[in-house]
């Protein structure tokens, strides 16, 4: 049977479906080659100069004080170890140290906490007090001995 006939007028175009949604979302172009970029280099730890100046000494303990500038050792008269010792302008084991005409020194020996009369500051006088009280100043010792040795 032939096809009815068509209305009079313009004909409106063919409609068809939507389109279906995609499965999946459309893949985006890479983007290009970016070579790796390395780290700065560190900063020195402290920028570089002058090079710092030794520390200052540390300020030695005040000596205990001790009047004397001489001292009259007597009792083994004629020997080189007594006589008037003058104060030097050094100190040993914490005292001053004096020594007099026949270069013998009066020192404190710390290890025995007692005065020495002897060559030279190193302990082994041949004059020595033995109080053992830490005299600050050898007027204060007490109980001194000579020995020939």
């Amino acid at each position: 049977s032939p096809p009815p006939p068509s209305p009079p007028g313009p004909s409106a175009p063919p409609v068809s479906p939507p389109p279906s949604p995609p499965s999946q979302p459309p893949s985006l172009p890479s983007p290009p080659a970016v070579p790796p970029v390395s780290p700065p280099p560190s900063p020195p730890l402290w920028p570089p100069g002058p090079p710092l100046a030794p520390p200052s000494p540390p300020t030695p303990p005040a000596l205990p004080e001790c009047p004397c500038d001489s001292v009259v050792v007597t009792g083994r008269e004629g020997s080189s170890y007594m006589g008037i010792f003058q104060r030097l302008n050094i100190s040993f084991g914490g005292r001053w140290v004096y020594k007099n005409q026949a270069e013998k020194h009066l020192y404190y020996w710390p290890d025995h906490r007692s005065w020495r009369i002897g060559e030279a500051f190193d302990g082994l006088g041949n004059v020595a007090s033995f109080s053992g009280d830490s005299a600050a100043c050898p007027t204060y010792a007490t109980n001194w001995q000579t020995w020939d040795g």
